[in-house]
Order: C-alpha cells, then structure tokens, then sequence
C-alpha cells in the first residue's frame, strides 16, 4: 500500500514537472511583456515631464510647443518615410543575399564571410539611403517648428 502512495506521489510530481516548464515559459514571457509595457509607459511619461520643464525653462505655453512639436513630426514624416521605405528595401534585400548563406555549414568561414558581405552591402545600402533623403526638407522642418516655438506665448498663469 505505501509502495502505490509513493508510486502515484512520484507519478504525480513527474506529470506536475513536465508541465512547469512551459507554464513557467508563459508566466516569463508575460513577464518580460509586462515589464516592456511598464517601460515604455515610463519613457512616455518621462519625456512629457521633459518636456514640460523644458518649456516652463523657456517661459512658454507647453501646449503651444506641444503644437509646434506635432506639426514639425508632421512635416517630416513624407521625408522620414522616403527614407524608411528606401532602407526597408535594403533590409529585404540584406535578407535575400544572406539566404545562400544558409547553404554553408553552420560556424564555417565560409559562411561567415558570405553573411559579412551581405550586411556590408545592406550597411552601404542604407548609408546612401542617408545620404540621399531630403536633408533640406528636414531641416525646413526644424526651422519652422524654431520659428513656431520662439512665436509661443507665456504659459498662463
């Protein structure tokens, strides 16, 4: 009889064991999920505070600089997404050149050589994506939103 209690004791623990590893997987992954949330929630949180003092420091109203702010992200968002859209495209492109890579064996010089090659062709790439955005539209951005802010009025009292 107490052969059997330990027998079904330790049947019990070995089920019990093998599903903790996965409930445990979950139980970190949403961990990590919270954690990720609870720090962009701070960051925001932290550049409004930012912010805020900043324009206290200036002696202007934070909600005209708020505007100022928002239609400088505006203005740059048709240069910004030129840019991204010509560094997606090396992004894809970085990921077709290292596909042949995959044929080589795992850890070999070959294979890293062939993987090195791609990401200096997509690093490349990019740079001339950089260098070839609108800086000027960029730039006529920044000094509207200057212009926009130095325009704002004292915050009310």
């Amino acid at each position: 009889m107490r052969a059997q209690s330990i027998s079904s004791l330790l049947g019990a623990l070995f089920i019990a064991s093998s599903l903790a590893p996965a409930a445990r997987a979950n139980d970190i992954k949403q961990c990590k999920d919270d954690g990720k949330q609870e720090y962009k929630a701070c960051r925001d949180t932290c550049q409004e505070n930012f912010q805020i003092s900043k324009d206290m420091c200036r002696n202007i109203s934070h909600d005209c600089a708020e505007t100022c702010r928002a239609t400088r992200e505006s203005c740059e968002s048709g240069p910004s997404a030129a840019l991204d859209a010509c560094k997606q495209g090396c992004d894809t492109q970085l990921d077709a050149d290292k596909e042949p890579c995959k044929q080589l064996e795992k850890g070999s010089a070959g294979r890293d050589t062939c993987v090195d090659a791609a990401q200096v062709k997509a690093f490349q790439c990019r740079d001339t994506c950089r260098e070839n955005s609108d800086h000027a539209a960029i730039q006529q951005c920044y000094q509207q939103a200057r212009d926009c802010i130095k325009a704002c009025p004292p915050p009310p009292q």
